[in-house]
């Protein structure tokens, strides 16, 4: 099947798996005219539909086939309300004309279809049967195809296309083949004499890409390899990017399962303590009653797991041939100590991180000792150039840096060396406000005034909130509105980490999470909330939350990105005003 601009495919599974459903899209495809775009099952805000075709000048056609054994009148009739209220409310009037609706069996004829669907209790309704499919004619069957209706116009168009088109996070993770530069493939394919490499790098500049890609060169030859990581959020990206790089090994997940695992630290440990039948360990770490007052996550569960791997009695339960460590500025050096016992005698051990995104201030206790007795010697190797950021954006990051950072050593500044596409398109915008606007205008940004940008599409927005209160009204109030969210503002407990765990950027929802969680994820479309910080928070804590936000900007698909920072914290106001002419005053 040809795959032209006009056609957009959210999902090729469907399409390799039900050859009737191709052979209908592949119809469609063939009869439309050019000016026409065909959506095979669109995510439309969770709706799904099989098939929708849309035109500028003429209006809508929606076409179920029966993908799902579900009551197609009523699918149809909550479709055209969905259309009318949500999708595109200035269609109120002009529905009538500009929205089509049909069922599709290319194996029965016209009578067969009417058994099975009363076309007189729907408005605007057809079928398209074997009698279409052999006479090799659609015309009767998508009306809008005859009219010359003037009430639809390219600006609906513009409103439905919104929720159609698949987001940039969706087509990335379609993409088979990742190209490493140089360095990055040297890392990737060699091993240091001891096994043991420590990587730091900039924010872009492939850091997790390449532990991904020493995984997935690992696990296709065979080797067992754990991966590990704090933030909960990251498993699900790092297990795509394993993926993409078991293809460009010409390696399948069935034939690299259980050679290999990934997991959030914490959760790792608390399997290892039921495994050797010790929860009264890991519970007593988290027991509001104990009084040892020290941390949990950061000191109690790192001693005690590496307290039972030194017991002769104990030990690992289980051994690799590698363990990776992503983002591993969020560890403290006994999660490492108790990480290089996992590994197998002439095994391998990457730790991974950038040092200014050290948002939970750990790096101070990354002693040199420390780096000897975790079997790291030599220099670190860098990463420097950042291929994710734009190249017309680094500047505002350096500037940024100099600005809020410039005492931090672990700093790594942001390096693009190749030309700028010519093509490529940064928008940027930074608000002040006052702390009780700050929702209010997040939610205009997020609701009123990106959709207005070119090529658009709801999928693309990533909502970042340095707190969750804050976050959670926000994304509250969007959902209230009938739209569909994917995010982590949730209390801590079950249902938080489980909102992480599922937390997935190839989700065809807006995406919204703190940035806590999205350290590691990058996206086009940025909406970013700053308000002044909790008790507690120190400036520096503060400066490198928000550095971590600001560098979640990439370009996306089609060379273009928007990032909108709503900022309500007055220690960033001068850095702002960098902004320039993108910098809005509205205190």
């Amino acid at each position: 099947m040809s795959q032209p601009d006009r056609l957009h495919i959210s999902n090729l599974k469907i399409i390799e798996d039900n050859q009737k459903f191709a052979d209908l899209v592949d119809f469609i495809d063939k009869k439309l005219p050019d000016e026409w775009e065909i959506y095979v099952t669109p995510f439309l805000n969770g709706l799904n539909p099989d098939i929708v075709l849309l035109n500028n000048a003429k209006g809508i056609h929606v076409i179920d086939s029966g993908l799902r054994s579900l009551n197609i009148f009523a699918r149809i009739k909550y479709l055209e309300n969905q259309f009318i209220d949500l999708y595109c409310p200035r269609l109120k009037d002009k529905g009538k004309t500009s929205i089509f609706y049909s069922f599709a069996d290319i194996e029965l004829d016209d009578k067969e279809i009417r058994d099975i669907v009363n076309e007189k209790e729907l408005n605007n309704f057809t079928f398209i049967s074997k009698n279409n499919f052999e006479n090799n004619c659609l015309i009767n069957s998508v009306p809008l195809l005859n009219t010359n209706d003037e009430t639809f116009c390219s600006e609906y168009a513009d409103d439905i296309r919104s929720w159609l088109r698949v987001s940039d996070f969706k087509k990335n993770q379609l993409d088979e083949i990742i190209t490493l530069d140089r360095h990055q493939r040297t890392l990737v394919d060699t091993r240091t004499e001891t096994g043991f490499r420590r990587i730091r790098g900039a924010a872009g500049s492939g850091k997790t890409l390449v532990l991904a890609f020493k995984a997935a060169r690992l696990i296709s030859t065979g080797k067992s390899v754990l991966i590990l990581t704090y933030n909960i959020t990251l498993i699900n990206y790092i297990r795509s990017l394993v993926f993409k790089g078991l293809k460009n090994y010409e390696s399948s997940f069935q034939e690299t399962n259980g050679k290999w695992k990934i997991q959030w630290f914490h959760n790792y440990a608390k399997n290892y303590f039921i495994n050797i039948n010790r929860i009264d360990v890991w519970n007593s770490c988290y027991d509001k009653k104990r009084q040892d007052r020290r941390e949990s996550n950061m000191v109690l569960v790192p001693e005690r797991i590496l307290q039972f791997f030194n017991d002769a009695s104990y030990g690992p339960s289980e051994s690799y041939d590698a363990v990776l460590v992503d983002e591993g500025s969020d560890f403290v050096p006994d999660m490492w100590l108790a990480c290089k016992k996992l590994i197998k005698k002439g095994g391998e051990g990457y730790l991974v991180k950038d040092g200014s995104q050290d948002i939970y201030q750990r790096d101070s206790s990354w002693t040199d000792e420390v780096m000897v007795e975790g079997g790291f010697s030599g220099p670190w190797n860098f990463l420097k150039e950042s291929y994710r950021m734009p190249f017309i954006y680094i500047p505002k990051i350096k500037d940024f840096i100099d600005m809020h950072l410039s005492d931090d050593e672990e700093v790594n500044y942001p390096v693009n060396e190749y030309e700028p596409d010519i093509f490529s398109e940064c928008n940027t915008s930074w608000y002040q406000v006052k702390e009780h606007e700050n929702n209010n205008l997040c939610l205009k940004n997020i609701l009123e005034m990106m959709p207005l940008t070119e090529e658009f599409a709801y999928a693309n927005i990533l909502f970042l909130s340095l707190s969750i209160k804050p976050g959670k009204e926000v994304v509250n109030t969007i959902i209230k509105k009938g739209i569909k969210v994917a995010h982590t503002f949730f209390d801590s407990g079950n249902s938080g980490r489980s909102a992480k765990v599922a937390f997935d950027l190839s989700d065809e929802k807006i995406k919204a999470t703190t940035v806590y969680s999205i350290k590691g994820f990058e996206g086009p479309m940025l909406v970013i909330q700053i308000l002044p910080r909790n008790a507690g928070v120190s400036e520096a804590k503060q400066s490198k939350l928000v550095y971590t936000a600001l560098t979640r900007l990439r370009l996306g698909m089609n060379s273009k990105c928007h990032i909108n920072v709503i900022c309500s914290d007055p220690l960033f106001y001068q850095y702002g005003k960098t902004w320039g002419q993108d910098f809005h005053d509205l205190i």
